[in-house]
């Protein structure tokens, strides 16, 4: 019988499969900007460290009813392992739990969420927008926040925008991606 940490288990080595048949090491770093095939593999990789955390999220939230308050609590817990390396080409930052993070869909109360940290590649967060965001953004767009009237896709498109990249300002070439725990 498969439980949930046997599918993340299979996931996450799937995960590997593909990122060393691309020739791809996570911590890597290189002279050049990453290829298109490295920003799917990139993409890839942030969907499934973010999904393999709120797995674990999920699985908190069921014994204790409530959210837990950073992926340490996770750790000590044994809900989570270890927490995924970002490394160089996804921006160095750290995967976290941000309770309270913002009011993502307008509704008076502030949200939580998976947060990337906001130095991922423009051209990363694209990819994953096109894989795994929800309609519109999966066209291939990254939410301007400034554009959108500094608002969040939530406010904007509805409570459905859950798993999404976003910009800050127009002009930047950096991003993150935010993975709407749950919104109140």
């Amino acid at each position: 019988m498969f439980t949930r940490q046997n599918i993340t288990g299979i996931k996450r080595m799937f995960l590997l499969g593909v990122l060393a048949l691309a020739g791809f090491s996570p911590g890597e770093s290189s002279a050049e900007p990453p290829g298109p095939q490295e920003n799917v593999v990139l993409a890839t990789k942030l969907y499934a460290d973010m999904q393999s955390i709120a797995t674990a999220v999920d699985i908190y939230h069921k014994q204790y009813k409530v959210i837990p308050s950073s992926t340490a609590e996770l750790l000590s817990g044994a809900f989570l392992k270890s927490v995924p390396a970002m490394g160089k080409e996804l921006g160095g930052g750290e995967y976290s739990i941000q309770k309270g993070y913002a009011n993502m869909d307008g509704q008076g109360r502030e949200d939580d969420t998976i947060y990337s940290g906001e130095n991922v590649p423009e051209a990363v967060c694209v990819e994953f927008n096109k894989r795994y965001a929800q309609v519109p953004l999966n066209e291939g767009t990254i939410f301007d926040y400034r554009a959108a009237g500094n608002k969040y896709p939530g406010e904007v498109y509805g409570r459905q925008m859950k798993v999404y990249a976003i910009k800050w300002e127009s002009d930047r070439n950096v991003c993150e991606v935010n993975w709407v725990l749950e919104y109140k």
